[in-house]
């Protein structure tokens, strides 16, 4: 009986291939979690003075536009309050200082609600770099975990020896071969 031409399949070597792949990173997912983790780690120290410390671009430009807007309506002079003749300048310095409160806080929320939409990015960021992650994994390990079933479900040689033996008693016992 002569040997086959048959090459063994090392599945050792491949699954460690395949390993040593899962650990590679797209520059697009460093990228994202260097980001992710620099605005996270940022905002857990809770001082959200200067958000550019960590990556995050808020608007300033919408809301000194709105501060210039308020200004101009309010020196426009003949329009609400100030349009009613001689008021109390006493009076007139009081409305402006509460219409000026109002626009803080409502300037205040805007920042606080960028600053809350800018860490809940990072944190689905976050969230998108760790699945892509799992997800490259797991494509390994079903790649991988395949070409190990298909290995370990050939036949050995003794599987095929027992196998050729029965088929031939198989045959004499169905043509009557007697000895």
């Amino acid at each position: 009986m002569g040997k086959g031409n048959k090459t063994k399949v090392d599945t050792t070597a491949d699954y460690k291939a395949a390993v040593t792949a899962t650990k590679e990173k797209t520059p697009g997912e460093k990228l994202l979690e260097e980001q992710s983790a620099k605005t996270l780690g940022w905002a857990a120290k809770g001082d959200f003075r200067n958000p550019r410390e960590g990556g995050l671009f808020v608007n300033y430009a919408d809301p000194a536009l709105l501060h210039e807007h308020r200004a101009l309506m309010r020196n426009a002079g003949g329009q609400g309050i100030y349009g009613l003749g001689t008021a109390d300048p006493n009076y007139l310095a009081s409305v402006k200082e509460v219409q000026d409160a109002e626009n803080e806080r409502a300037d205040a929320g805007q920042y606080e609600a960028d600053i809350r939409e800018g860490i809940g990015s990072a944190a689905g960021a976050a969230g998108s770099a760790e699945g892509a992650d799992l997800a490259r994994k797991a494509t390994v390990l079903g790649v991988t975990s395949d070409m190990y079933r298909n290995e370990s479900n050939k036949p050995k040689w003794w599987q095929m020896l027992l196998s050729s033996a029965s088929q031939i008693g198989a045959g004499w016992a169905t043509s009557g071969f007697k000895t």
